[in-house]
């Protein structure tokens, strides 16, 4: 009985060269995966900074609003330093007190009131008043408590 031996043996398995091109891919993955959840902690951290000054500035401006109208001064970019507790998202360790600012102007019969909020890192200082305006009208007709 003789044996049969194939001349065209086929070998079995991957090439360094395939092997080193699917890691590179895969590596190459893992970075954009890595780099796309930095980029979204990022956008979700700044946004969180920005809803939190946005709340104190509408809790301030309304707080001025309830006021009674007869006591109510004007005033001009009154500033004061915001408690760490009152607003914790941008009151950070190692960063600059964040401020509010609090300016109530005439405006025809009534008054208006106008709040802005600066917070971040010493030299990259951001104001909610270059996203948006943060004013309440406050009239004649009285509201809230006396």
């Amino acid at each position: 009985m003789t044996a049969k031996v194939s001349c065209g043996t086929r070998k079995r398995g991957l090439t360094l060269i395939e092997v080193m091109l699917a890691a590179s891919i895969s590596a190459l993955m893992v970075l954009v995966l890595l780099e796309a959840l930095i980029f979204g902690a990022r956008i979700a951290r700044e946004n969180s900074q920005l809803l939190a000054a946005d709340a104190y500035a509408f809790d301030v401006a309304w707080r001025h609003c309830n006021e009674s109208f007869d006591r109510m001064q004007t005033l001009r970019n009154q500033a004061y330093d915001i408690s760490s507790n009152a607003a914790p998202a941008i009151s950070l360790a190692g960063w600059p007190k964040a401020k509010c600012y609090v300016t109530v102007t005439n405006a025809g019969p009534g008054k208006m009131i106008a709040v802005d909020v600066e917070w971040g890192a010493a030299g990259h200082r951001r104001h909610l008043n270059s996203y948006h305006r943060t004013e309440v009208y406050k009239s004649h007709v009285e509201r809230g408590e006396q």
